[in-house]
């Protein structure tokens, strides 16, 4: 396993990935806590979280055999510009 992370492309890769995930955590969370902020409601708040997760439930799983369906190089720049472009949205007005 070492020798992989001698590999500087794939160390900047996974550094990448790493710091996208943390960048996601820290968005659910202060999504979550702005609704309760704003509306006062730990439902909501619960419901906010919930709608969050759920696409993590429903295509995780299937979503594992896209790959081996699809050239990867593509599916990659394919998932960097959805990721990309749902907080993009999410903040226009």
């Amino acid at each position: 396993m070492l020798e992989t992370l001698e590999n500087r492309d794939f160390m900047n890769l996974w550094l990448g990935q790493l710091l996208s995930r943390l960048g996601d955590g820290i968005h659910e969370i202060a999504l979550a806590w702005l609704i309760l902020e704003l509306t006062g409601s730990a439902i909501s708040m619960g419901a906010i979280l919930a709608v969050s997760v759920t696409p993590n439930l429903l295509f995780g799983l299937p979503a594992g055999i896209i790959p081996l369906l699809f050239a990867i190089g593509s599916l990659t720049v394919l998932a960097a510009v959805a990721t990309f472009k749902s907080p993009a949205i999410m903040t226009a007005r």
